[in-house]
């Protein structure tokens, strides 16, 4: 079955045209689909998937709408703490989370300079040893309305 072009894809050269017609007609598909149907879909992707597969306003708000299925998104690194701060808005159903220690791209030499932090630390002592160390605020996770599952591995600096 084949779907016309739109009027922007007409105007590309012959030899990315087969490209093109199968991207529209990808895009086309999706266009088709109501946004419970994307639901049903995005139910059987991990969370990171979900995040790639918003391409449109459609997916977005299904994304929204979308309980995420029992996998673990690990919080290992100040780039997933960044990506879990975006889901609290874009994936707000996700339903498990693990809490480890933070350090920046795998560089795990840089671990002790970055912790939880959740307000003020009441032991005098510990605030001044992590005084300069790079905080990252905890209570996002309260955004997260399904949350089920919140594991905290033991040497996440809290």
């Amino acid at each position: 079955m084949s779907y016309p072009l739109n009027k922007k894809q007409k105007q590309l050269t012959c030899s990315s045209a087969s490209v093109v017609a199968t991207v529209g007609l990808v895009d086309l598909v999706f266009d088709d689909l109501s946004t419970d149907e994307l639901v049903n879909i995005f139910v059987f992707l991990s969370p990171e998937d979900i995040m790639r597969g918003r391409l449109n306003r459609k997916m977005r708000d299904s994304a929204k709408k979308t309980i995420v299925p029992m996998t673990e998104f690990s919080v290992d690194s100040v780039k997933k703490y960044n990506a879990m701060a975006v889901m609290t808005t874009a994936l707000p159903n996700l339903q498990q989370i693990v809490l480890r220690l933070l350090c920046r791209h795998g560089d795990l030499w840089l671990y002790n300079r970055y912790k939880y932090s959740d307000g003020e630390e009441p032991d005098e002592s510990v605030a001044v040893q992590t005084a300069d160390w790079v905080t990252h605020d905890i209570e996002i996770i309260s955004n997260f309305k399904r949350l089920r599952i919140l594991e905290i591995i033991y040497d996440a600096p809290l």
